[in-house]
């Protein structure tokens, strides 16, 4: 599923992927994953109804409502995994919660953001809920989407690359093959009544507006990994009206 493989081992078919996490498993010809972890996994007893969307973590651990995981390192982007999982949800709430612990545990992050494919690069759009993410991605025109919500991104020896997770609205784009990309661009969203335009952001607000879009399981961020992130990539601030296309300002900013 985009940078990270994922090979589960359990008895029986009560545990499968959810339609919306089916959408991004990479293609078997395009997968070029950055991290494996292999999981062996056990189906469980329905406990209490809780949270679905929340998830917990720790050195070692992650925990969402119907998936307890423990995952040990084995080698550099190598992990093995044990997995308490009910069904029918378990099994893609697992993938969703154990890519964030596993991308982190390997220097990266999660963005809460939408992406597109801009020359075979990504190109983020990063902001609270509300800001305008799914708008603007909307307005590149030509482009294919990467991501609807959130961005798992990694560092690697060629510089970052970035993948999309499940979730968020449906973007009026097709959609790009969700394999680990290099990044051209950050863009943080912000809407006001004025032309759209692209402001390239200094280092602190750079690092700002990316530690207010960097997703946590139950723990402030580190700054390590956007700071890093905000070292190595361009951040810009889009801001206006959202009533036009991007792709073109997107390009040029990018030349």
């Amino acid at each position: 599923m985009g940078g990270v493989a994922f090979e589960v081992a359990f008895e029986g078919d009560a545990l499968a992927l959810g339609e919306e996490h089916l959408r991004f498993v990479s293609p078997p010809e395009l997968a070029r994953p950055l991290v494996v972890v292999k999981v062996d996994a056990s189906v469980r007893s329905a406990g209490p109804r809780e949270d679905p969307r929340r998830i917990d973590a720790g050195p070692g651990w992650v925990r969402t409502a119907d998936a307890h995981v423990r995952w040990r390192r084995e080698g550099h982007g190598r992990y093995a995994a044990e997995a308490e999982l009910e069904a029918p949800y378990g099994l893609s709430h697992m993938t969703t919660a154990l890519t964030g612990a596993l991308v982190s545990a390997e220097g990266g992050l999660v963005l809460h953001a939408a992406a597109v494919v801009l020359e075979e690069r990504a190109v983020l759009l990063i902001g609270p809920s509300g800001a305008g993410k799914t708008s603007a991605a909307c307005l590149c025109e030509g482009t294919r989407w990467l991501a609807k919500d959130r961005v798992a991104l990694l560092p690697t020896g060629e510089g970052w690359r970035a993948w999309g997770m499940p979730g968020g609205d449906d973007i009026t784009l097709p959609q790009a093959p969700n394999r680990p990309l290099p990044v051209a661009a950050i863009a943080r969203v912000r809407r006001a009544d004025e032309a759209p335009s692209l402001r390239r952001l200094d280092p602190l607000r750079a690092l700002v507006a990316l530690r207010e879009s960097t997703q946590t399981a139950g723990s402030e961020p580190a700054l390590d990994a956007p700071a890093a992130l905000a070292e190595a990539v361009p951040v810009y601030e889009l801001r206006g009206r959202l009533d036009r296309p991007l792709t073109a300002s997107l390009r040029e900013a990018l030349a």
